[in-house]
Parts: C-alpha cells; sequence; structure tokens
C-alpha cells in the first residue's frame, strides 16, 4: 500500500513553494543613453514583491555594480535615473537582497559621453529576458516527484516481495 501521508506532505510543502515563487520579473532594456541624462528605468512584475530588491547597473568590462536604489518597490515598475556613470557598456539588474542569486539583468546597452545624439532616450517595447525570483522552484519539483516515485517503486517492491513470501510459504505447506 501507497503511504499517502508522505505524498501529502511532499505536495504541501510543494504548494507553499510555488505559492511564494510565483512572480518574475522582466527589464526592458536602454538605448541611446548619455552620461548626465535622465532616463526611465522600467520594468514588468507579474506576481508580489516578498523581498527587498536593489536596482543597479554593472559595467559589462569591468564587471563594477553602481547601485542606484538599495529598496525599489517594484510595484512602481520604473523609477527615473540620472545618469552618473562614465561611457561604457552597461546591464541594468534587479537584485534579491535576500537571495543575491535571484537577479534580473537587462540586455546590454551603450552609454555615450558624446553630445551629438539627442539627450532624450528612447524606451524600447522589446523586454529583457525574464527571471523568476526564486528559480529553486524547479529543484524543489524535481526532488518531490523523485521522492515520489522512489516511494511508490520502493512501497510496490515490498507488496511484490510480500506476495512471493506467501506463494513460497503455500508451496512449501504443499509440498
Amino acid at each position: 500500500m501507497v503511504d499517502y501521508r508522505l505524498i501529502f506532505v511532499i505536495f504541501i510543502i510543494n504548494y507553499f513553494t510555488i505559492t511564494e515563487a510565483d512572480s518574475s520579473i522582466s527589464i526592458y532594456p536602454l538605448q541611446n543613453v548619455q552620461a548626465g541624462s535622465t532616463v526611465s528605468i522600467r520594468w514588468t512584475l507579474d506576481g508580489t514583491q516578498n523581498s527587498p530588491f536593489e536596482l543597479g547597473v554593472t559595467n559589462t568590462k569591468t564587471s563594477a555594480d553602481t547601485i542606484l536604489d538599495n529598496d525599489v518597490d517594484l510595484t512602481k515598475e520604473s523609477e527615473p535615473w540620472m545618469v552618473s556613470v562614465v561611457g561604457g557598456s552597461y546591464k541594468l539588474f534587479l537584485r534579491n537582497l535576500d537571495n543575491p542569486a535571484d537577479t534580473c539583468y537587462s540586455t546590454v546597452f551603450a552609454v555615450s559621453t558624446q553630445n551629438a545624439q539627442s539627450p532624450n532616450t528612447v524606451q524600447s517595447e522589446e523586454t529583457s529576458t525574464t527571471t523568476n525570483i526564486k528559480p529553486t522552484i524547479i529543484a524543489v519539483i524535481v526532488i518531490a516527484a523523485v521522492i515520489i516515485i522512489i516511494v511508490m517503486i520502493g512501497k510496490f517492491w515490498m507488496e511484490v516481495v510480500w506476495i512471493m513470501e506467501l506463494i513460497f510459504q503455500i508451496k512449501l505447506n504443499v509440498v
């Protein structure tokens, strides 16, 4: 017989993990950014914000991070930024402060120090790749599925062994 209590406990754990992780963030990439100009950083949040986040920019050449806001309200879905970095290639990021591995990056954009381009920043409607806030959910589901399969196989083989022992005992009594 399968022990359904164990399976029930595993599903309860998965339920709370899934409901906690039911959020994702996408950052809209920036284009034509000039040092000294003010741009609007935009993102989307599907779900709820359960942890504190920081907004920043990473220099792709040096990997140096510049924190723009260390307590971002993700529900605002935008924030102005006075571009204070020097020219170069950068990526925006939103980092979960409770779990820094949960970081969403934008695509790479260039910051120019020349005034040849218009100071107004054009926003692209294409979003960067979406990153789950809690990527560990996949691992939890896989582990739970493996445990369920192992328990079911183990219970099945215990039943088979019990039946084989019963048949062996009947054969001994007949002979």
